[in-house]
């Protein structure tokens, strides 16, 4: 009996302990959900705003790309013409000949029969000279058409040799990751490399595994020899669990890629874009477990800079 009021004795002391404590925890808790809440707020409106900058890249690309058709059809039109204008001078260059040939029959004629042959000869000469002049300036139109398509040309091709190359070595030196569920491909004039949750983070969570990291290690070596290659990381979940949940999980996880990418001195923090997709993006429709494994990635999107190319639209 003695020991029963002991135990309540004790009872009534640590019931208060037990109840601060787990307040605090409370507190902390709902702090670090603030927190965290503020940081995806601010990241959705950075991912927004760069989506968009990035639409009107794009845009502007496609114009680009709708401006050297223009001129092709155009350096086209123009090789016709002038064509048709040299077989139009060889036309009256055979007529002045008859005309030649016509005034030495009609030599001995009437003056009057004389004159309408000189006449007709001074203006077949006139409508050559004007005919000689207008394929001259057309000449040299078609020739300055054609180095600003070639022009052109070299800058897009060489762009996509570098795309090219760098999607080339990226492949080789994350060779040794392609079994944990990284892959590389190029599409839509960018280099995707394409991270598995397998490879870079436990279930639900937002730190990267020792292997993921060495993977993106890896990739910041080829990255920080590329100085003119814009980064974009995206972070992707399944359509399982809250989208606020897959929001928040899917920012830190890119935002956790950033961190160890800008590690690496030689890559400028500029360069690099963080943005969480959520469920919003999947790589696969339905709910087996093969799709919803497909979706839950890491994407870092690579695009070459395209300020050089739009700057030389804008001089033209």
């Amino acid at each position: 009996m003695k020991n029963f009021w002991i135990f309540l004795f004790f009872l009534s002391i640590l019931g208060p302990l037990t109840s601060c404590v787990g307040l605090k925890r409370h507190k902390e808790l709902e702090r670090s959900h603030q927190a965290i809440a503020a940081l995806n707020d601010s990241c959705q409106a950075k991912q927004i705003r760069l989506t968009g900058q990035l639409d009107v890249l794009e845009q502007r690309f496609n114009s680009m790309q709708k401006v050297n058709q223009g001129l092709m059809r155009d350096t086209a039109r123009l090789n016709s013409d002038l064509k048709a204008a040299r077989q139009r001078i060889e036309q009256l260059d055979q007529q002045n000949n008859e005309l030649a040939r016509t005034s030495d029959i009609l030599r001995k004629g009437s003056a009057a029969e004389q004159d309408q042959l000189l006449k007709e000869l001074r203006e077949t000469e006139a409508t050559l000279r004007k005919r000689e002049e207008d394929l001259v300036l057309l000449e040299k139109d078609v020739r300055s058409r054609e180095a600003r398509i070639q022009e052109m040309q070299s800058m897009m091709d060489a762009q996509a040799q570098t795309l090219n190359n760098l999607r080339q070595t990226i492949s080789k030196a994350l060779l040794g990751f392609e079994e944990s569920g990284l892959t590389v491909r190029e599409q839509n004039g960018r280099v995707y490399v394409s991270l598995s949750e397998k490879l870079m983070f436990k279930v639900g969570s937002a730190d990267v595994d020792p292997r993921g990291r060495q993977a993106i290690q890896e990739l910041g070596k080829v990255l920080a020899g590329n100085p003119d290659i814009n980064i974009m990381v995206e972070g992707h979940t399944d359509d399982q669990g809250g989208d606020a949940l897959n929001w928040d999980l899917s920012v830190r996880r890119a935002t956790s890629i950033v961190k160890i990418l800008v590690e690496n001195p030689q890559i400028e923090p500029h360069r690099i874009t963080a943005a969480g997709r959520g469920k919003h993006l999947p790589l696969e429709q339905g709910k087996s477990n093969e799709a919803r494994t497909r979706n839950r990635r890491t994407e870092i999107i690579l695009t070459p800079q395209l300020d050089l190319l739009f700057q030389w639209l804008e001089t033209r």
